[in-house]
């Protein structure tokens, strides 16, 4: 997608084809753009095991190549590069997505784990609810309350 708009002031660049099921994540993310050594810092708000969703108000370009480190304390929690895919500004959040070009295997096991635990606790959380039952129902027919 190259552009794209959604109503209000909402703009949308890059290209996010094919994304994996995403996992939210608040947690700030230290990064630099390779090619300057600019260092930003960020919010990542979603995962997924193809890459991640910054919150940040200086996007760097569609293309960028940054190395990023999610940090806790001064430890690093998780490292790695990834290339800014898109860009999205809107009302609600202004930010980069970017996909994942290098993770060493224990980065990469424990992003799958944060995915894997969410779509664990969501599946938990969607049996658990009741079912919706409709408001009146005769003979196969039922009239669903507004």
């Amino acid at each position: 997608m190259q552009g794209n708009t959604h109503g209000n002031d909402e703009i949308e660049t890059g290209s996010y084809e094919n994304r994996a099921a995403r996992s939210l994540l608040n947690h700030p993310v230290h990064f630099v753009v390779k090619a300057t050594g600019e260092p930003f810092e960020a919010e990542c708000s979603n995962v997924s095991s193809s890459g991640m969703f910054l919150k940040c108000t200086i996007l760097p370009p569609v293309g960028s190549d940054i190395a990023f480190r999610f940090m806790e304390q001064g430890i690093v929690l998780i490292q790695g590069e990834a290339r800014v895919a898109r860009h999205v500004l809107t009302e609600s959040k202004t930010g980069v997505g970017v996909f994942f070009t290098s993770l060493d295997q224990l980065a990469r096991r424990m992003i799958d784990r944060v995915v894997t635990l969410n779509a664990e606790d969501k599946a938990a959380a969607q049996a658990a609810e009741p079912a919706a039952e409709p408001a009146f129902a005769m003979g196969g027919l039922s009239l669903d309350a507004e």
